[in-house]
């Protein structure tokens, strides 16, 4: 294939995300073009996901550019994507990750922000954990790409939130003023720092192609955690995250957690697993326990 169609968002992240891939493709002979398309979850920003459709609002319009041609391939930020892919759909590769800690942005770190303090964020996976670590804090509602949610944190419109190092990091945006919170212990969602391309099942040619730039760790891992996520049936209404941790040895260690969004209840876990169906197991196993 002499050239590849690259569907992505709008946004200064999903472009940037979208030239990481067409340069790997250009590192292997192959030329690309970018195909921009706004999504639903760009248009829509004054509501949480989970209350108008959940992630699907940043896919569903890639997924039918895919279908009708539009696009080779999608390339997506692994977090934003559905526990369930549209029908005919599949993840071809993924590129090398990046860091996938969360970033507490505030004057603060979450050790010494004042009691009372408001926390911007939309992710019920964030606010769980936070508020299991300070009760005392008040959770809100946060939406809008990057640029937008720092630019509220320097009016005072909220005194702290939370974004993905990953995503600061391609951006270019100095985070050593802020608090970076261990993946270890502030479990980050399934696929963090990840990049994904997306394709259709009928692809095979493409799908081989992309082989030639797929990460084999960061694909594994992804498949770890989002075999998590299947098993445990969560989506943005679900506070849950998991990372996937290949040891020196190549032993995988899954970090996982689960609870309810006001942190009371939770289930905070590190297993040792070999294959998907381990952690598809492990994630039904903690479901049954709700």
């Amino acid at each position: 294939m002499n050239n590849i169609k690259i569907g992505t968002r709008k946004s200064l992240l999903a472009l940037k995300q979208a030239e990481l891939v067409k340069n790997a493709l250009a590192n292997i002979g192959i030329f690309s073009d970018i195909v921009k398309i706004e999504s639903s979850g760009d248009k829509i920003q004054n509501k949480p996901l989970w209350e108008i459709g959940g992630k699907g609002l940043f896919c569903k319009e890639l997924d039918t550019a895919l279908l009708n041609g539009e696009c080779d391939i999608a390339v997506h930020s692994a977090k934003d994507m559905e526990t369930d892919l549209a029908v005919g759909t599949e993840i071809f590769a993924t590129l090398p990750r990046q860091d996938v800690r969360d970033v507490f942005v505030s004057n603060y770190t979450i050790e010494n922000i004042p009691s009372g303090a408001v926390v911007g964020t939309c992710s019920l996976r964030r606010k769980s954990q936070i508020l299991n670590i300070r009760d005392d804090l008040i959770i809100k509602p946060i939406r809008g790409n990057v640029e937008t949610r720092l630019k509220k944190i320097e009016q005072g419109q909220f005194d702290a939130t939370f974004l993905a190092m990953a995503g600061l990091n391609r951006l270019g945006i100095n985070t050593d003023k802020w608090q970076k919170l261990s993946e270890f212990d502030f479990i980050p969602s399934s696929g963090q720092g990840t990049i994904v391309i997306h394709g259709l099942k009928k692809h095979i040619k493409i799908k081989q192609l992309l082989q030639k730039i797929n990460d084999i760790d960061s694909f594994l891992q992804l498949s770890y955690e989002r075999a998590f996520l299947s098993g445990i049936n969560g989506d943005c209404k679900t506070p849950v995250g998991a990372y996937a941790h290949i040891k020196t040895d190549d032993t995988v260690s899954l970090y996982t957690f689960y609870g309810d969004e006001y942190g009371k209840n939770i289930t905070k876990q590190i297993k040792i697993v070999k294959s998907t169906k381990d952690c598809y197991k492990l994630g039904t196993e903690i479901k049954l326990k709700y």
